[in-house]
């Protein structure tokens, strides 16, 4: 208990704007208006990273996953799952002559 009541009291009388000028007293009107400024900074830090974690926490992620040599039928059911969301990176826009064409010589004497 001792040590959160001397918590208690550091944080009462924590001054973060203090310098050499102002009276080193609690009572010194000074001196209080920087506790209350700190005490009001502390307070816009503690909420303004709340709102920040929670935003960030509540942020929908985007993961991006890359499927290789996929169907027609494969991407067309991906498109009505994911349509504003789905890219197609295509590499190969033509098609090989070797998958369609088969080419063999005959040789005559």
């Amino acid at each position: 208990m001792k040590i959160v009541r001397r918590a208690i009291q550091q944080l009462k009388h924590l001054n973060l704007f203090n310098d050499d000028n102002t009276a080193a007293t609690p009572e010194a009107e000074e001196t209080r208006d920087q506790i209350r400024a700190t005490r009001i900074y502390v307070v816009l830090l503690n909420v303004s990273l709340s709102v920040l974690v929670i935003l960030s926490s509540l942020a929908p992620r985007n993961e991006s996953v890359t499927i290789k040599k996929t169907s027609l039928a494969t991407y067309e059911q991906l498109q009505m799952v994911y349509p504003d969301t789905l890219s197609c990176p295509c590499q190969n826009i033509a098609i090989s002559h070797d998958s369609f064409i088969s080419i063999i010589p005959t040789y005559r004497q």
